[in-house]
């Protein structure tokens, strides 16, 4: 199967071609779908949770709704300060239990697409998030970092059996 590329720039001379990835994040939770999902939904979960992992700087406070458009500075580990990420929720099913999201780091950059959907699992919930980032460069690195994150976001959660699988689209 051909991986699905996209151009950055003009397609001119010195354009890049990159492959996306998907990452896929599961972990199981002991709570109902319905309350996975409203904590998913919480950035003020995300604040409480997240804090000295990655602080979100300038991220709202409350529940995410669908439409919501904004702009936060994510810092690593209290002293390593990424680019400002711009977030729109795209859509959320609350029946379904799904969110999805469109970030960009940069006016020219691609953007990565987020879904998360909350299911009903033996004894609980499965969260699954799928991640679909532009590939090398930078991919890689930015690949890496949001597999650690997502992992030690979900133990801090207190999610259990966390898994990552990454591919190219």
């Amino acid at each position: 199967m051909m991986p699905r590329l996209f151009g950055i720039g003009s397609g001119g001379k010195g354009a890049h071609i990159l492959a996306m990835r998907l990452l896929t994040v599961t972990a199981h939770y002991a709570g109902t779908p319905d309350a996975v999902f409203a904590d998913a939904l919480s950035f003020d979960a995300l604040h409480r949770d997240l804090r000295g992992l990655v602080d979100y700087h300038g991220m709202p406070r409350g529940t995410v709704f669908e439409g919501q458009s904004y702009s936060f500075t994510p810092v690593l580990w209290t002293f390593l300060r990424m680019p400002e990420t711009r977030v729109t929720c795209t859509r959320i099913d609350p029946i379904a239990r799904v969110c999805e999201l469109t970030t960009v780091q940069a006016p020219d950059a691609p953007s990565a697409r987020y879904t998360t959907h909350i299911t009903p699992d033996s004894g609980g919930s499965l969260w699954t998030d799928r991640i679909e980032l532009p590939g090398p460069p930078p991919g890689r690195i930015i690949g890496a970092l949001t597999r650690h994150i997502h992992k030690a976001s979900h133990r801090r959660r207190r999610g259990r059996n966390v898994s990552i699988s990454v591919e190219t689209l």
